[in-house]
């Protein structure tokens, strides 16, 4: 298990909401708008929000729904916690973390798409039960799902690849 440092050692700094780079997602859908609204309004009335968390190269790894509620309260900054850059596969699975934990839960689905994104990142399956939150069966249940998600994927892909440019099956195979 990946552990956290201790509250009273984290220190949140202001950051520059156009330096942020949105480009790691565990979720399927955009932000909910109502609860978008309600953070939004929280801002602009001045509520303490527990701060997003992102890289030092800026790249953000949760807080994806307070971004677009301090944008829509015309905020130019945000408090952030800055962490080191790490791999994809490590900001993954800490943003998986972030929102097993969080306010709004993830759906089975987006648990699924988080480990197909792990997956592609190049994370095992030991891996993964060694860095998300979530119980061995859970896991082994939603990976099942995952690696048949990227198979029929790579399958639709060769299929399309033979059809379109002409490649025979053990070509095709062996692009996908």
């Amino acid at each position: 298990m990946m552990s956290a440092p201790a509250p009273s050692k984290i220190k949140a700094v202001s950051v520059k909401i156009p330096d942020l780079k949105v480009d790691t997602f565990v979720r399927l859908t955009p932000p909910d708008p109502d609860f978008t609204l309600f953070l939004a309004e929280l801002y602009e009335i001045g509520t303490e929000i527990d701060p997003i968390t992102v890289t030092r190269s800026m790249r953000v790894i949760d807080g994806r729904t307070r971004i677009e509620a301090s944008i829509l309260a015309r905020k130019e900054s945000i408090n952030a916690i800055i962490v080191d850059d790490m791999p994809r596969k490590e900001m993954l699975s800490r943003a998986v973390n972030a929102n097993l934990g969080g306010s709004r839960p993830p759906s089975a689905r987006d648990i699924v798409f988080s480990l197909e994104a792990l997956l592609q990142a190049g994370a095992s399956q030991k891996w993964i039960i060694d860095n998300t939150n979530l119980p061995r069966s859970v896991t082994d249940k939603y990976l099942f799902s995952a690696r048949r998600n990227i198979m029929s994927r790579k399958v639709a892909q060769a299929r399309q690849a033979i059809a379109e440019r002409g490649l025979t099956i053990e070509q095709a195979a062996n692009e996908f």
